[in-house]
Formats: structure tokens, C-alpha cells, sequence
């Protein structure tokens, strides 16, 4: 049986998240999420009665807790996005590169979606990716070597990426069809967004997260 491994952030896209674990449960492939810290939250408020609140998870590991030897069965790697403090502080996260790395050396699947496909970059060279067209993204990207796709969703190797929250499902299902050794079932049409991507300035939360992440002490 297939296992993959989760990376997503701590404030998570829920329809990103519910989604991708729905359809792995549906081709019976079991998963283990990890983030920065032990309690996840999803980004957008959902009901709880008649208030709007966060919905709150509890994780059994963190980054920081379990590592690349303890892989076992693991076969595969996504990486969801969620806030995009948390997202654009795992493109240069040691701790999430050292898990891209380790799949990407062994040749096993990787995905990611909208901002998160900076993270994994490093294993992009020579591929067709699709990502959200952040400008600061796209020229990560095609400095990894990078092949950049104008389709919302690209299967190349072993990577399988997606462009937006909107192609979940399917990202999802290719990336099991690729760990299941099953056929392509989906092929979208070129995308509408801008090909030159959007501007995007500094958020000085963002860039402190990010100097955080690559210094020695983390929260």
C-alpha cells in the first residue's frame, strides 16, 4: 500500500487539505501530515453552530520531530498551501527542502500546489510545472531549471503540479494515478493568467517568517 507524506501550512487551505486526504482515501493511499507545530488551522473560518470559527487539528509530528530516516513505506510527497505567511516561508525552509531532497533523490512522486510549488523547486529541473504566477515564484522556478507550463495543471516525471486551490481533485487523483502506476486521466487547456505572473511586494511578516526559518533557533 502507498503512503504519502503531507507538508502543509499551519494555517492550511481547507479545500486544498479536505480535499487532497478525500481522494487519497478514495485509492485507499494512507498519509501522515506534518507542519511547523503540532496544532494546524485552517485559514477561513467555518461554522461551528451558529458562530463562524477556525477549524483546529492536533498533529502527532512536526518537522522538527520527525525526520527523512524515518520515512518507512513513505512513497510519495505534497506539499498544500494555506496563508501565504506560512506558505512562502516553506520555499526556503530547511526543514521542508530536506524532504523534497530526500523524495527527489529516491525518484518518488512529489506535488504541490498554487504558492507552494517554490518548495519544491530544487526537483523541477528539465520538468513542467504549473504554479500560481506570483513573479517572485515563477523566477524561483525557472532559476531551479524549471519548465514553466501556461496549463492549470502538469504531470511531468515525477512531479505533479497544479496552478490553483480550484484543481484539488484533480491533482490529486493524477498523483495517486502516478503512485498506483495508472494512466493520465486529466488534460486542461492552456490557462488564462498572466504569463509574466503578478507583482507581489514585501511583506514584512512574510520576510521576517522567512529569516526565522533559516535561522538555527525556530518557534
Amino acid at each position: 500500500m502507498s503512503g504519502v507524506l503531507i507538508i502543509v501550512a499551519r494555517r492550511y487551505n481547507h479545500h486544498e487539505l479536505w480535499g487532497t486526504l478525500a481522494v487519497l482515501k478514495r485509492n485507499n493511499i494512507t498519509y501522515k501530515v506534518l507542519s511547523t507545530h503540532p496544532i494546524i488551522v485552517s485559514e477561513k473560518p467555518g461554522k461551528a453552530g451558529l458562530e463562524l470559527a477556525p477549524q483546529i487539528n492536533r498533529l502527532t509530528d512536526t518537522l522538527d520531530t520527525f525526520k527523512p530516516s524515518q520515512a518507512g513505506s513513505l512513497d510519495g510527497l505534497m506539499i498544500i498551501s494555506g496563508h501565504p505567511t506560512d506558505t512562502l516561508a516553506y520555499w526556503d525552509d530547511p526543514r521542508a527542502l530536506e524532504w523534497v531532497d530526500y523524495f527527489h533523490k529516491a525518484n518518488m512522486s512529489i506535488a504541490g500546489i498554487c504558492c507552494s510549488v517554490p518548495t519544491i523547486r530544487h526537483a523541477a529541473g528539465g520538468k513542467e510545472v504549473s504554479h500560481y504566477p506570483l513573479r517572485r515564484a515563477t523566477k524561483l522556478l525557472k532559476e531551479a531549471g524549471a519548465i514553466l507550463s501556461p496549463k492549470s495543471l502538469s504531470v511531468s516525471e515525477n512531479l505533479v503540479t497544479a496552478e490553483h486551490e480550484m484543481y484539488t481533485e484533480q491533482q490529486t487523483q493524477e498523483f495517486a494515478n502516478l503512485l498506483l502506476g495508472r494512466p493520465r486521466e486529466f488534460y486542461p487547456k492552456a490557462t488564462s493568467m498572466p504569463k509574466s505572473g503578478f507583482e507581489r511586494k514585501p511583506v514584512p511578516e512574510i520576510e521576517e517568517i522567512i529569516r526565522r526559518t533559516r535561522s538555527p533557533k525556530r518557534d
